[in-house]
């Protein structure tokens, strides 16, 4: 990401769907001014954010053009089908002119994507997040780049994939209590044992668009 949009040194950044806030931690690292927006206040809490707001993606309590850059990691296809080209134009909408979004989204293949799909077959909405990336000249956006990656999933352990799996969306508690054992089968089948810890393949494809 940090090739595509260059130089990050005091740009306000807005992580939109921040997660766990590792990405803007990292920014932060780099010289940045990230500012961390997720509707879970529990990831909020964790994400050890020195700015954080609680809000959804497809409204965005900002005033336009306030922010360098936008990014949606991962967090596209999160958000409810219709209200996704919502997501996209708003991210746009807080961005100065000049400035950039950059837009990762999980393919629906892979081994990361077979263990999951156990509990959540997300692919329809990573499909959808891909039909509104095609149409993003509809949100103003003007594609710069795109390409795609191999982003590794790694975990220490079966108990850590079934909480994050949790934690991302917790609305899957009960649905991952049901296929525990599913899980950890899988886990060990496809899971590739490294020594950061269990490695699973996701593929992504990226976008960066100017505004």
């Amino acid at each position: 990401m940090l090739d595509a949009v260059g130089d990050v040194t005091g740009k306000a950044i807005i992580d939109i769907g921040c997660g766990t806030g590792w990405l803007g931690r990292a920014l932060g690292r780099r010289g940045a001014r990230p500012l961390a927006l997720d509707s879970q206040w529990a990831l909020l809490r964790d994400a050890g954010a020195g700015s954080a707001v609680c809000a959804v993606g497809q409204s965005l309590p900002f005033a336009d053009g306030t922010m360098d850059g936008a990014i949606l990691f991962n967090s596209l296809h999160h958000v409810p089908g219709p209200a996704m080209a919502d997501a996209l134009a708003e991210a746009a909408r807080v961005v100065r002119t000049g400035g950039w979004l950059y837009v990762a989204e999980p393919m629906a293949t892979g081994s990361f994507f077979d263990l999951v799909r156990l509990v959540d077959d997300e692919t329809e909405v990573r499909a959808a997040a891909q039909v509104v990336l095609a149409d993003a000249a509809s949100a103003g956006l003007r594609l710069r780049a795109d390409g795609r990656y191999d982003h590794p999933a790694v975990y220490r352990s079966a108990d850590d994939l079934l909480t994050r799996l949790v934690g991302v969306d917790p609305a899957r508690r009960e649905a991952v209590a049901e296929c525990e054992t599913t899980l950890r089968t899988g886990f060990a089948r496809w899971g590739e044992p490294t020594p950061e810890g269990v490695r699973f393949r996701h593929p992504t494809r990226w976008h960066l668009f100017s505004i």
